[in-house]
């Protein structure tokens, strides 16, 4: 005889089914876990000394964030207005972005004399595995940009470390003349004897090391960019320097999948747009990233 207690299966099934949708109803309606905004000065171990940086996470719904690293160029630093203009672009639309001062600018430790693009390289590999060790970044989506030097060494290593490493590039006018210059005697437009060199020569205000030169002319920028399997993109102002200019028309020879963007009035750092190279930048990002 049944207890008048007992509850037919039947209503059971009926009662768990009626709890599953109303549980994934709310599942469904309640907001997403939203990453807060996070902006935050870093301080890391770089080829030759302290880096500083800068690391900004955009208010995004999602559990994991895609990040650029931008590379200043060489004297520069990582708030230029070429590279802020970037760099917010990118926060604005759900991008978190890393920005550190090479070794030797900046507030990063080291002597000018004693930088390359080769610690610089070294730099880079260091910041890079910084940002791919944070929990909330997507370690599938971290993509390298690059203005002038910085994008050489943002080339060359996007070159080294492939596409599952670096999903694409960016590159602003990239120095690639610092090598085919360095190849041919020339320095900073000043011709000169590699073998000649001082330990230390006077260039733009600075001392440089005759290691930079050494690196610059074994370094083969357009090679190893080259050997980068993803995509690239190439922004230029045609009222750069002639030899920036010429250098920068070579790289689509080399890299496979390279969309190169030649903008006219343009010069080096473009301070007559800076909103321009960063649209672009970023309207490549979404595309690719």
């Amino acid at each position: 005889m049944k207890s008048p207690l007992a509850i037919p299966w039947k209503v059971v099934l009926l009662a768990f089914v009626v709890v599953v949708i109303i549980t994934g109803v709310e599942l469904y309606l309640r907001p997403a876990k939203v990453w807060p905004e996070l902006n935050y000065t870093e301080t890391i171990d770089g080829s030759v000394g302290k880096l500083v940086g800068d690391v900004q996470r955009p208010m995004v719904q999602a559990r994991k964030v895609p990040v650029v690293i931008i590379c200043h160029g060489l004297t520069g630093w990582r708030s230029e207005n070429h590279n802020m203009a970037v760099n917010d672009s990118l926060l604005a639309h759900g991008y978190a972005t890393v920005r550190f001062d090479f070794n030797g600018h900046g507030e990063s430790e080291g002597k000018f004399s004693e930088m390359s693009i080769e610690n610089e390289l070294e730099d880079l590999h260091r910041i890079y595995d910084y940002v791919a060790g944070l929990k909330w970044v997507d370690k599938r989506r971290i993509a390298v940009a690059g203005h002038s030097q910085g994008g050489f060494v943002a080339g060359v290593f996007a070159g080294d470390m492939g596409r599952r490493k670096v999903k694409c590039a960016v590159l602003l006018a990239p120095a690639a003349c610092i090598h085919v210059d360095a190849v041919n005697n020339i320095f900073f437009d000043a011709p000169a004897s590699y073998e000649d060199l001082a330990d230390s020569a006077f260039y733009w205000g600075r001392w440089f090391g005759k290691d930079y030169f050494r690196a610059a002319r074994e370094i083969k920028v357009f090679e190893r960019t080259g050997a980068y399997d993803g995509p690239v993109l190439i922004v230029q102002g045609d009222a750069d320097m002639p030899n920036l200019l010429r250098d920068s028309r070579l790289y689509p020879n080399y890299i496979k999948d390279c969309k190169y963007v030649e903008l006219p009035g343009l010069t080096h750092c473009f301070p007559e747009n800076y909103a321009l190279p960063a649209s672009l930048s970023l309207e490549f990002i979404q595309q690719n990233l």
